[in-house]
């Protein structure tokens, strides 16, 4: 039993990387989220100063600072890191729907080659593979526009304690 889901596992490895070699910009976009969120998460950890009293969350001209968090509770200087924390439940899941596209992609077009002309030419519905392959780029898209969202929370929560 546990053969057949190892041998599963590893076959769904096999399709997601032959999957993500050939299609290069996919790829990009799958990798570039991560490292995205990696910037943030570095940022965060290692450049935040650590030695101040409270750390300021949110800043408004007219009124100074809203929201500011003691460094001294562990528990509140962990609310720092919710948004890169969001950022990753995110991509996980739009990598996961992304894949599922990707999959649905390529068992269309196995099926259609195994197909002969005359019933490709019958049952053939145009733009449909394409149109997988784009939600998966739209959704990659999305999750970059995402992380960059939290790249500038970050910038800005950075920039406010210096």
């Amino acid at each position: 039993m546990f053969s057949n889901i190892k041998r599963g596992i590893i076959n769904l490895v096999e399709v997601l990387t032959c999957i993500f070699w050939r299609e290069k910009k996919l790829a990009l976009l799958a990798y570039s989220g991560l490292v995205i969120n990696g910037v943030v998460w570095g940022l965060l950890f290692w450049v935040l100063p650590k030695e101040q009293e409270g750390i300021i969350m949110h800043y408004n001209a007219f009124l100074g600072i809203d929201l500011f968090l003691p460094t001294s509770d562990s528990c509140h200087f962990s609310e720092i890191f919710f948004a890169p924390i969001g950022g990753i439940c995110f991509y996980l899941m739009n990598l996961v729907v992304a894949i599922i596209l990707l999959l649905f992609t390529e068992t269309k077009q196995s099926i259609q080659r195994a197909k002969t002309e005359y019933i490709l030419k019958q049952r053939n519905y145009p733009g449909t593979e394409s149109t997988y392959r784009f939600g998966a780029y739209l959704i990659l898209s999305g999750n970059i526009v995402l992380q960059m969202a939290i790249l500038i929370y970050a910038v800005a929560i950075v920039s406010v304690n210096y």
